[in-house]
């Protein structure tokens, strides 16, 4: 009992490195296993909302009826904007309608955004949106670029939408040449007013753009070009789908 007692010689030694290696390997065996966790936690969550990747996923739907911008971020801190102002009662809530007096720049910069996580062995993502265009839109130099509404994929820009000629209410669309884009547009509706000042026709249309082989995740982003108020022209944005397949 003596011996088992004493603090000093090669017993105490040879403890205290037992110690030592036994935590060693268990903050080795921790890290891996923790990692390894995360990786399949992660693999349950696609399991779970993506079963079959090749059937196609919904990421996200939003038609901002909830009053809630639903994780869609505006640049510098600015207010999102989901609203249904005087006006614009016909179309409903909306994520804008965006003017000079919104809170963001109206350059035609990326000013609007979400990420998405894109489940293991996505080939292509698709974004599909109604954008709205109230009013005239009619300075075509406003901060060097023509007044109505910009699209980005991964913070690049892939398409714009000008009104060309402020009295017949035509557009023109604009599609940049990125690698693996695709963009296509279609004209929805040509109203008499939705918002804005009444005299000057509005326009939707439903934007669908397609990204090949977009890794891991994607960043979905918007901007708007104009110089008035949202009362008068604005640009909006509605009935958003996120779809990974």
């Amino acid at each position: 009992m003596t011996f088992l007692k004493k603090e000093e010689g090669a017993t105490s030694t040879d403890i205290m490195v037992l110690c030592a290696g036994c935590i060693g390997l268990a903050v080795a065996i921790v890290t891996p296993v923790a990692s390894g966790l995360g990786i399949l936690s992660t693999d349950i969550n696609w399991a779970l909302t993506c079963p079959n990747i090749s059937e196609g996923c919904t990421l996200g739907t939003y038609n901002f009826e909830n009053g809630d911008a639903d994780g869609w971020e505006a640049a510098n801190g600015a207010d999102t904007g989901v609203t249904d102002p005087n006006g614009f009662d016909e179309y409903g809530q909306m994520l804008g309608p965006y003017g000079l007096d919104s809170g963001i720049e109206t350059d035609g910069s990326e000013q609007i955004t979400q990420t998405y996580e894109l489940p293991p062995g996505t080939e292509e993502a698709t974004v599909t949106m109604d954008v709205l265009l109230v009013d005239s839109l009619d300075n075509y130099d406003f901060h060097g670029v023509e007044e109505g509404a910009s699209f980005y994929i991964d913070n690049q820009l892939v398409a714009t939408v000008h009104r060309s000629d402020p009295e017949s209410n035509t557009y023109e669309w604009k599609i940049e040449n990125v690698e693996g884009i695709t963009v296509a547009f279609e004209e929805i509706a040509i109203t008499e007013t939705v918002g804005g000042v009444e005299g000057w026709a509005d326009s939707i249309y439903k934007v669908t753009i397609t990204a090949d082989d977009p890794g891991s995740e994607i960043t979905v982003g918007m901007g708007v070009k104009c110089n008035s108020n949202a009362e008068d022209e604005a640009v909006g944005f509605d009935n958003i789908t996120v779809e990974a397949s």
